[in-house]
């Protein structure tokens, strides 16, 4: 499992993809629970195609509550109707065990420096 603290290094992230792995994007981290840093990192994740799925991190409901509608709802303003159907399609294909449709994926853009 690969964390957040790929940040530093963000090329290694590409190359596990490149690699053949998948990646989850935790909800919570992607609305900003985590911090701005977090929340700007997994939007330039799934604005490099390299997201595949979002995460409910429902696993510990104290503090960490189920926000996957909420995610999805500013994914389809940042990205698009299409990329909510890719992510969805993605998790039921996992869940069955099925391939995932391929997506055009690219290095992490640094983030603009002022």
């Amino acid at each position: 499992m690969i964390d957040l603290h790929c940040h530093k290094k963000p090329e290694l992230l590409y190359d596990f993809v490149a690699s053949g792995c998948l990646t989850q994007i935790t909800a919570s981290s992607y609305l900003g629970v985590f911090g701005s840093e977090v929340e700007d990192f997994t939007q330039r994740i799934i604005d490099a195609g390299l997201g595949f799925v979002f995460a409910s991190d429902a696993h510990n409901l104290k503090g960490r509550n189920f926000r996957m509608q909420k995610a999805f709802a500013k994914l389809e303003q940042h990205n698009g109707a299409e990329m909510i159907t890719w992510m969805q399609d993605n998790a039921k294909n996992i869940i069955n065990g099925d391939d995932l449709e391929p997506s055009e994926y690219h290095y992490i853009k640094e983030k603009k420096k002022f």
